[in-house]
């Protein structure tokens, strides 16, 4: 039997959860409150750094930035 891959896409979806719950704490403790409390300039902060391949480069990690500042856009059009 030849050697085989298998439950590859398993593994890729824990480690986006992985990084997106380290990307949560870092961002929570970097700025000191949680998520929905950031400020529209700190979310421009993470969407800057999200974007930039030389200070972003762990995989995922810029996806999971973005989905945190996109979900923080949605709790405050929710609230408007």
């Amino acid at each position: 039997m030849a050697f085989e891959l298998w439950k590859q896409g398993k593994l890729a979806d824990r480690l986006e959860s992985d990084v997106y719950e380290w990307a949560e704490w870092y961002v929570e403790d970097f700025y000191g409150c949680a998520i929905e409390d950031l400020t529209e300039e700190q979310i421009d902060e993470i969407y800057a750094v999200a974007d930039d391949d030389e200070e972003c480069w762990v995989p995922y990690l810029g996806t999971c930035l973005r989905s945190i500042c996109e979900r923080w856009e949605e709790e405050q059009d929710e609230e408007e």
